[in-house]
């Protein structure tokens, strides 16, 4: 992690760094944490279907299904799954 610090702090504008700094904190189970940095990211980068995965799956595993459902459409519909719940 401190290297992904390092970087955010020379680019505190980089979507990517916040991602993984937010993978980061999902694989050690500090899920609140890797849900700031995935809303970071997606307010950075709001094309990109990985993080709104990623935040959908952080959601999920603190209990909180109906906020993680609008990031779940959007990565499915942005997948091209054309018959995906809207």
């Amino acid at each position: 992690l401190r290297l992904i610090d390092a970087w955010l702090k020379d680019e505190p504008k980089n979507p990517e760094a916040y991602y993984l700094r937010g993978q980061s904190h999902a694989l050690g189970r500090q899920f609140r944490e890797s849900i700031q940095d995935f809303e970071t990211a997606r307010s950075l980068a709001p094309q990109r279907r990985d993080v709104a995965l990623a935040l959908g799956e952080a959601l999920l595993e603190l209990q909180q299904p109906a906020a993680a459902i609008p990031h779940f459409k959007f990565a499915a519909v942005e997948t091209g799954f054309a018959d995906a719940p809207r």
